[in-house]
């Protein structure tokens, strides 16, 4: 991608008699949950023609209109054979959606697409992204870093082999986590990193803490190993029970974002 980007810009400066970048910003490449988000993100991107100010407030069809016959998307070679490239590999999203490339398959994404005109335009995917280079599920997020960086970590401890992800994805501290919960509770840092705790709910919001902060920087096992060591499910499970107690409880809750809030910054 890089080589293409550059000799684009070669060749529209050489053409256009200018000097200087072309395009804003560096190219990304991230990891998609098929199952969770890549339907949803190949709609959000096929919208884009009329989610522009200029068409954003034109009616339904003439939006329908307008993406079928858009040039410079792929979407067209979704729903029609006719209008197809060489280059794009039609059969991934399709099947995700409609089943199979095949005529059912494409009418199925047609109406997929065209039913997120009514929904808000303005919705992004891109704030869900972990680490800059990866977006899903939770299982999916946690399955990365226990593939990708777990290896990577093996090949070469202590060494940057693969800088990238270890920049993204540092290894986490959760001795700091410890210490704000510990003032917010009065209890011991000591005492918090025990497995089992006597302080139930400042554990709580320990363990739910780290999994907040750290979850797409490391695996949960990993984390988990720092806490106790307590397994990737007791994580999950702490996580859902504080959640039901911060949805009934609206001090407790303002105190959990609180402690968060103030951890991120």
């Amino acid at each position: 991608m890089q080589r293409l980007n550059t000799a684009y810009t070669v060749y529209f400066n050489r053409r256009h008699r200018r000097a200087g970048h072309l395009l804003q910003g560096r190219y990304k490449a991230i990891l998609i949950d098929v199952d969770s988000h890549l339907a949803e993100i190949s709609r959000y991107l096929h919208l884009n023609p009329v989610r522009v100010k200029k068409f954003s407030n034109q009616e339904i069809g003439f939006k329908k209109k307008l993406l079928s016959n858009y040039p410079w998307s792929s979407y067209p070679g979704y729903i029609s054979l006719r209008k197809r490239h060489r280059f794009v590999t039609y059969e991934v999203i399709l099947s995700v959606v409609g089943g199979k490339d095949d005529a059912r398959g494409r009418r199925a994404y047609r109406e997929f697409v065209l039913a997120g005109i009514a929904k808000d335009m303005n919705i992004t995917y891109w704030k869900d992204v972990r680490g800059q280079v990866v977006v899903g599920s939770d299982e999916f997020v946690n399955w990365i870093l226990e593939q990708v960086l777990k290896e990577q970590r093996e090949k070469a401890p202590g060494e940057k082999v693969h800088g990238y992800f270890n920049e993204l994805f540092p290894p986490v501290a959760v001795e700091p986590v410890a210490e704000t919960v510990g003032e917010k509770f009065e209890v011991e840092v000591e005492e918090l990193l025990r497995k089992r705790s006597k302080h139930r709910q400042a554990r709580r919001f320990l363990l739910a803490l780290c999994y907040d902060l750290f979850g797409g920087r490391e695996s949960l096992s990993e984390i988990g190993a720092k806490l106790g060591p307590v397994s990737a499910a007791a994580l999950c499970r702490n996580r859902k029970i504080l959640e039901d107690e911060l949805n009934h409880d609206k001090r407790l809750a303002r105190t959990y974002r609180e402690i968060l809030n103030g951890l991120r910054l």
